[in-house]
């Protein structure tokens, strides 16, 4: 009985260790699996219209890929302003200057619809900037745990708990010609942080 009894402990000493292993190769198959699905949406955008999703060239982080891949629908304009609205839910009225644009390339006026190149309702994060609700495409709401994360620099300004997918086209420096698509997956929180980055540019 002892016998087995140590057996039980070791067995479970090492699932202890395992646990945490697996569960950050979980979370990166996870976000590898996003990243593909965005990569195609990205190039059937691309098939139609000729150019990749315009980019926010002030901010990675605070860019409008969710609006152009599930599209707009056109709200309102005066001299000073056009606002959107996004057909998936609900949500206040998007402003494009917000992400330094005039407006949304992928976007429908009355009687028309716009392009879902994801097909389905994509995870978001939704963040204030410039007094706008605005929605981010984001890995996923609960990683890491609700603690905050601190990490040495650089590191986004955002807060990394909203895990959200960083875009450029307009200067991809590590994917010329093309554009970059990269998040950072937190696995733990403060001193025992670890992050790993998933990208378009690079495989592991």
């Amino acid at each position: 009985m002892l016998v087995v009894i140590s057996i039980i402990a070791v067995l479970a000493g090492l699932l202890f260790v395992v646990t945490p292993a697996a569960q950050r190769q979980a979370k990166l198959s996870e976000a590898r699996a996003q990243l593909s699905q965005l990569q195609a949406a990205i190039e059937a955008y691309h098939g139609k219209y000729g150019f990749y999703p315009p980019d926010n060239t002030s901010s990675s982080e605070l860019n409008p890929l969710y609006y152009e891949l599930t599209g707009t629908y056109k709200q309102s304009a005066n001299a000073n302003n056009v606002t959107y609205r996004t057909p998936i839910g609900t949500n206040s009225p998007i402003i494009p200057a917000v992400f330094n644009l005039g407006g949304f390339v992928n976007s429908a006026v009355p009687g028309e619809t716009p392009i879902n190149f994801l097909n389905a309702n994509p995870r978001f994060a939704t963040v204030t900037r410039q007094g706008n609700a605005v929605r981010l495409l984001q890995v996923k709401a609960n990683w890491p745990a609700p603690a905050p994360v601190t990490m040495p620099p650089p590191f986004p300004s955002d807060d990394p708990r909203l895990n959200v997918w960083r875009y450029n086209s307009s200067n991809p420096t590590n994917a010329p010609g093309t554009y970059m698509l990269w998040t950072y997956v937190i696995i733990g929180a403060n001193a025992n942080a670890k992050v790993d980055v998933v990208c378009n540019w690079k495989q592991q």
